[in-house]
Order: C-alpha cells, then structure tokens, then sequence
C-alpha cells in the first residue's frame, strides 16, 4: 500500500512538473501576430492532452471546477468538457486558476480577470500596450431597456505604434436584477464588457459571450476621424491594419432592440 501511495506522489509531482512546462509554453504563445501561431498552438494542446490525462484530472483539476480560486461553472461538468475547457483556455493565454474562466453551456468564457490577463500579456508581446481602465465620470448614458443598466467607461492606453492610441470609450450594457444587482456586481460585469471589446480591438479576436442577450444587447458603434463606420468593421479594420492582415471583415447586424451604446476611439498625441 506504502509503495502504491509513493508511486502516486511521483506519478503527480511528474505530471505538475509537465504541466508547468507546457503552460508556460502556452502563455508565450503569440497567435495574433505570428504566421506559425497555429502550429505552436497544436503542439501546445497535444502536450496538454498528454499531460491531462483522466486520473490527474480528477485528482487535480476536477475539485477547481465551480470555485473561486478555480474556475466557475454553471453546472458540474465531465472530465472530458472540463479538459477541453481548460485546453481551450490554455491555449488562449488563460490559466485554470483565479477565475480566469468560467464554463457555461460546455464552453470556456473569460471572465473580467481573464481579459485582465489577457491585456497583460500584450504588455509583454511586440505591440508593448499600456493602459488604464476607469469608469467615465465625464459621460452620460441611459438605457432604453429597464432591465439594463448603461455604464460608460474609459481605456486610456499606448502601443509601440504611432498609428494605435489614444482613448477607447465603451458604453456597456448591463443586464441588471433590480434591488438583488449591486454597484460593485454592475461595475464588475461593464469592466468585463469595456476589456472584451478592446481585447477584441487591439488583437481581432472574439472569444464569444455567454450571455446571448447580453451579446445582442451590447452594440458597438464607433467614430474614426469624424467618419462613421460600421460595428465590427471600424474596430478590425485597424487591428488588421497593425497585424498586416488583409482581409475584409464582415459587417455586423444592427439589433432592432434601439439599444446602441457607442464605442468611440480618440487618437491622441498624448495618450
């Protein structure tokens, strides 16, 4: 019994071991701006899977699922949608520790400190991004929907590019569960939102939402040197234009609901 529990102490510490190495692979991974991220990407997961098998998964990773210090959950998923979950994030940039994820309906979302993450690593990454997040006092906003709360807020930020800075301004809408939502819950939900969309504007990268009325209630529509464009087009079009990337984006319909908060970018010699 002694050696059978010895030999699953060093079957575990070897797979810690592992596992470590492979993570900080997967969080050196750059797929924004590098031709061969795909292959990077493949290798990463199959190390992944080697190292995840089905008995380090229940007993490391299974008891983090729907903890803070973990990762949250809607409802307790298998070994199998917990590992490709944790894959999926992995290879993203994401850890499954902090609550850098959530898993809702068998599929990996970032969460407000996994964005946080995530913009932390473009520090790090050739584009060299600084910014500050704050909620912006200096705007009015006001939801045409009593069930949603509209929360202004503000990215003053700078890359190694001339071509990319200045103020990101996002009006996020909120679903709010009236005297049950506090300040602190709201605020946290519009940083999440403001963080995605300016994920999403730096790299071209959309990582989904959970919430479907919440994707749809959230419009982005955005204002480029006094020039109006379309939502997804304004945003993508200068993060393909710093990535060297050619491709047309596609336009993104426009829900009928009259909510449309506004995402503006100020180029600012002084950001």
């Amino acid at each position: 019994m002694e050696q059978n529990n010895n030999n699953a102490i060093v079957a575990l510490n070897e797979a810690k071991e592992n596992f470590a190495l492979v993570m900080k692979e997967a969080q050196s991974l750059d797929i924004v701006n590098n031709v061969a991220g795909a292959f990077d990407a493949a290798i990463v997961i199959t190390k992944l899977r080697a190292v995840m098998t089905d008995d380090i998964m229940k007993q490391v990773f299974m008891p983090l699922q729907g903890q803070k210090i973990g990762f949250r959950a809607d409802k307790t998923y298998p070994v199998d949608v917990v590992r490709n979950c944790i894959i999926d994030g992995a290879a993203n940039g994401l850890l499954p520790t902090g609550n850098q994820f959530n898993i809702i309906a068998g599929n990996m979302y970032p969460t407000k400190e996994g964005y946080t993450a995530l913009l932390s690593k473009l520090k790090a990454s050739p584009m060299k991004l600084v910014y500050s997040f704050e909620f912006d006092a200096e705007a009015t906003a006001k939801s045409s929907d009593p069930n949603y709360v509209a929360i202004p807020c503000k990215i003053s930020y700078k890359t190694a590019s001339e071509d990319m800075k200045g103020v990101f301004r996002y009006i996020a809408m909120v679903k709010s569960n009236g005297a049950t939502s506090t300040t602190d819950q709201l605020r946290g939900k519009a940083e999440r939102k403001a963080k995605k969309a300016f994920y999403e504007f730096l790299t071209g990268i959309d990582l989904g939402d959970a919430d479907v009325e919440d994707a749809q209630a959230t419009v982005i529509s955005t204002t480029m040197n006094g020039e109006p464009k379309t939502p997804a087009q304004s945003a993508l079009e200068l993060a393909r234009k710093i990535n060297g990337k050619k491709e047309e984006p596609a336009a993104q319909e426009q829900p009928a609901d009259g909510m449309q908060p506004n995402l503006g970018f100020e180029e600012s010699a002084q950001a």
